[in-house]
């Protein structure tokens, strides 16, 4: 449904550009009665700050009207005769909307928490609070080189204060400590809101560096040439689903955690888009005739 929800604008009010100690985070984190776009939301909880220091909690339990499957008890230990008299997300909602606006939203892997609250305010026939969005999962992966960036891993690897416990509560507050943890390690400390928000971009590499690290196969030297030149090509890339065939004009190489990715502009809807590298089977000049394409 959102294309980038980590970095900028996921809906459009203007914040202006506040140091990161003036400005108002809303950390969020839900918890569901699973994964899928038809789960509902068991359980809410928001952070409320003013740059690093905390001022208001808000944690509560939600009806989800829904049946709880047991595989999801085990991951979160809500049960269903604990939400049996919780309220509807429709009776959070009017506080929560008061919480969030104005605030930036800080979540970690946002685009679940953001997916399944705004599925909430849909079925009430509303929408969620103007916000702007930081995701710590994606702001861990361009700052920090680990195996893995699970909220679990990342309290454990970085010796953070809080641990997550698969409760809201616990969760946002892990991830407050992570966000402030990330900032003040950051190559360059981000003093202000845009500052921070575009450490969520992807950092560049160079075709040198990637060299380097062993990421340019033989198959993939006629990338080069179409980086330099702007120059449109097309790639055979190895996705889920099986081998694809797509035309895309090269814009540079980028990397997230310890993988090298290809920035690109694809020929028909003009999106940007990356591609792994290490996915990219084969490339050939852009009017080459291929069944595939036709």
């Amino acid at each position: 449904m959102f294309e980038n929800p980590t970095s900028g604008d996921l809906f459009s009010e203007e914040l202006g550009n506040p140091t990161l100690e003036e400005t108002r985070f809303a950390i969020v984190d839900v918890e569901t009665t699973g994964l899928d776009s038809h789960d509902r939301v068991l359980e809410v909880a928001c952070l409320i700050t003013k740059g690093p220091l905390e001022r208001e909690e808000f944690c509560r339990l939600v009806n989800p009207q829904t049946p709880i499957p047991q595989e999801v008890v085990t991951i979160h230990g809500i049960k269903e005769e604990a939400v049996r008299e919780a309220p509807f997300f429709s009776s959070i909602a009017p506080e929560l909307t008061t919480l969030l606006k104005g605030a930036v939203l800080v979540a970690h892997n946002a685009p679940f928490d953001i997916s399944f609250l705004t599925r909430e305010w849909k079925l009430l026939g509303g929408r969620m609070p103007t916000m702007k969005v930081v995701d710590t999962l994606t702001l861990a992966r361009n700052l920090i080189d680990l195996d893995r960036y699970s909220l679990d891993y990342l309290a454990d690897a970085l010796s953070l204060p809080n641990r997550p416990a698969h409760r809201a509560l616990a969760d946002v507050k892990t991830t407050h400590n992570l966000l402030w943890y990330l900032i003040e390690r950051a190559p360059e400390r981000p003093k202000r809101l845009n500052d921070l928000l575009r450490l969520l971009d992807p950092p560049d590499i160079s075709w040198e560096r990637a060299e380097e690290e062993g990421a340019i196969r033989p198959a993939l030297e006629p990338l080069k040439e179409a980086l330099s030149a702007g120059r449109p090509i097309r790639i055979a890339y190895l996705a889920r689903n099986g081998e694809t065939i797509v035309i895309v004009t090269p814009l540079k190489l980028e990397r997230t955690g310890r993988r090298i990715f290809l920035r690109v502009r694809l020929s028909g809807d003009r999106a940007v888009r990356s591609f792994r590298l290490d996915r990219i089977t084969s490339i050939f000049p852009s009017g080459h005739n291929d069944a595939s394409d036709s």
